[in-house]
C-alpha cells in the first residue's frame, strides 16, 4: 500500500495538479493507495503540512500498518517526510518538478535541498531538473528520472463551423476564417507571453492579419501583458481568455493551427517539464516551443 501526500490537487487547476490526479489515479488501479490531499496552492501551506503530519503518522502507526511507501508530490513536503521516515521507518520518496528545486531564498535552499538528500529516492521530471538537483548535494544514485506522460481523454475529433461558432460565443469572439495560434500557461514571466506579444505577433499580423492569438490561462503578469497589447495595437489579435474548462480547451485545440509555447530564460525560475506541450501533441496540433 502507498500514502500519497500532495499539496497539488484538484480542483485547484495546473500541471502538478493534473500529475498529482492522474498519478495517484493510475497507481489505484494496480495498487492499494491512501491519499492527503490539498488543493489551496500556498494559502495556509504551513496549516496542511501540520495536518498531513499528524493524519499521516496515524494512518502510518495505527491504522493502515499495511502502508509499505510514502509518496511526496514534491520537495516543500520533504521536511514532513523525513519526519514521518524517521518515526515510522518507512520509506520516503518525493517528486521534484523544476522550481521547487530551484526556488531562490536562503531558507528555502538551506531547508529543501538538505531533507531531500535524506529521501529513500528522488524522482526528477527531466533531465534539467535531475542536473539541478545534483547540484544542491542530491546523490545522483538516488535519483530516478521518470518523464511525465499524460492521459489521452475522450478528444474533440474534425474541425467543424459548428465548433468555431460554439467557441466564438463561449468567448464572445469572431473566429470565423482566422488562423489560431493558442498558449497555455500560468501567466508568469518566464512562459514568455509578454515577450512572445512584443517581439514576436507584430511581425506575424503584417504576414498573417487573420491570425489571433488565444493565452488560456491567469498569472501575475496579465497587466504587463495587458499593457504590452495595448502598446503594440495588438488588441484585435490577442485575447487572454482566462482560465476555461476541459471541453473548452479541447474544442479550442481541435480548431487551432498550432500550439506555442514561448518560454524566456529567467534568473530564479525554471520550466523543469511542459505538460502542455505534451497534451496539445497528444491531439496533434504542432508545437513549436
Amino acid at each position: 500500500m502507498i500514502l500519497f501526500i500532495t499539496r497539488n490537487y484538484p480542483p485547484s487547476i495546473g500541471g502538478k495538479e493534473r500529475h498529482s490526479y492522474e498519478l495517484i489515479k493510475g497507481i489505484s488501479s494496480i495498487e492499494k493507495t491512501a491519499k492527503i490531499t490539498w488543493s489551496k496552492h500556498l494559502k495556509g501551506l504551513w496549516y496542511f503540512m501540520i495536518i498531513a503530519f499528524i493524519k499521516a503518522s496515524y494512518l502510518l502507526l495505527i491504522r493502515q500498518r499495511d502502508i509499505e511507501l510514502v509518496h511526496l508530490n514534491d520537495p516543500v513536503l520533504s521536511p514532513i517526510g523525513l519526519l514521518l521516515k524517521f518515526i515510522t521507518k518507512k520509506p520516503v520518496i518525493a517528486n521534484v518538478h523544476g522550481l521547487d528545486i530551484i526556488y531562490p531564498n536562503w531558507l528555502y535552499q538551506k531547508i529543501i535541498p538538505g531533507c531531500l538528500r535524506k529521501m529513500d529516492r528522488v524522482i526528477s521530471n527531466s533531465n534539467a531538473t535531475a542536473l539541478q538537483c545534483i547540484k544542491r548535494g542530491i546523490p545522483s544514485e538516488k535519483i530516478e528520472i521518470i518523464p511525465v506522460g499524460v492521459t489521452i481523454n475522450d478528444l474533440v475529433k474534425g474541425k467543424t463551423e459548428s465548433y468555431i461558432e460554439k467557441l466564438g460565443n463561449i468567448l464572445k469572439l469572431s473566429l470565423k476564417g482566422r488562423k489560431i495560434i493558442i498558449t497555455i500557461g500560468r501567466l508568469v514571466k518566464r512562459k514568455g507571453v509578454a515577450f512572445f506579444v512584443s517581439e514576436v505577433l507584430p511581425g506575424l499580423v503584417k504576414e498573417f492579419p487573420d491570425l489571433c492569438y488565444l493565452v488560456i490561462g491567469e498569472g501575475q503578469e496579465r497587466t504587463n501583458i495587458e499593457k504590452i497589447i495595448r502598446e503594440k495595437k495588438m488588441e484585435a489579435y490577442t485575447f487572454l481568455v482566462g482560465y476555461l474548462d476541459d471541453e473548452t480547451i479541447s474544442l479550442i485545440k481541435d480548431i487551432a493551427s498550432i500550439f506555442v509555447m514561448p518560454n524566456i530564460p529567467v534568473e530564479g525560475d525554471m520550466e523543469g517539464f511542459g505538460m502542455v506541450a505534451l497534451e496539445a501533441a497528444v491531439v496533434g496540433l504542432p508545437v513549436v516551443a
